[in-house]
């Protein structure tokens, strides 16, 4: 929400804002990344069941970050070591494990979509999308009561996330530095 409001900063002759929230996020954020993890996994369970006919190179040359990040993946899953992948890796779950599937709404990598399909197959599930937040939910306000409240139960059945389903974290932009528009 922040973006805008720096990059106009930054366009205006005035960097600084711009340059200390890159610091602030790059160092959160390479705390929070694990790249050897994520190829291993991407590498082994992700990009072998990629084809060519999947991708639209020439759609992704449009976009900002064009090929770039499916290239590198490539060339660094082709020299990373895979795991053993079981043979039902890309069968739905079929379980009578209960289960809370939390989404965001704005959740790039794993959108809410694939929760639903997760669910199709489970007997004792619930799918919250939390409205507006991204990967990971357990920062969105009641959450921790909800998930809580989830294990405590040891069923789906009955579980109450109405808080959850109130919640809307979509953000709106910085205009100025007073903030958001009232």
């Amino acid at each position: 929400s922040l973006l805008p409001f720096l990059m106009s900063e930054a366009t205006a002759g005035r960097p600084g804002p711009l340059l200390a929230q890159a610091l602030a996020v790059g160092k959160d954020l390479g705390d929070q990344l694990a790249p050897g993890m994520h190829n291993a996994v991407v590498c082994t369970e992700d990009l072998p069941f990629l084809t060519a006919a999947d991708v639209d190179r020439e759609a992704m040359g449009k976009t900002y970050l064009g090929t770039r990040t499916l290239d590198a993946l490539v060339n660094s899953c082709a020299v990373w070591p895979r795991g053993v992948l079981d043979a039902d890796l890309r069968q739905p779950l079929q379980s009578k494990v209960p289960f809370l599937l939390l989404s965001g709404t704005a959740d790039p990598v794993t959108p809410p979509v694939y929760a639903e399909r997760a669910k199709a197959s489970l007997n004792d599930s619930l799918h919250v999308a939390v409205k507006g937040n991204g990967h990971g939910q357990f920062s969105a306000p009641c959450a921790p009561r909800v998930i809580a409240d989830f294990i405590a139960a040891g069923t789906a059945k009955g579980l109450e996330v109405k808080c959850l389903q109130k919640v809307d974290l979509t953000r709106p932009f910085f205009l100025d530095a007073n903030g958001t528009s009232p």
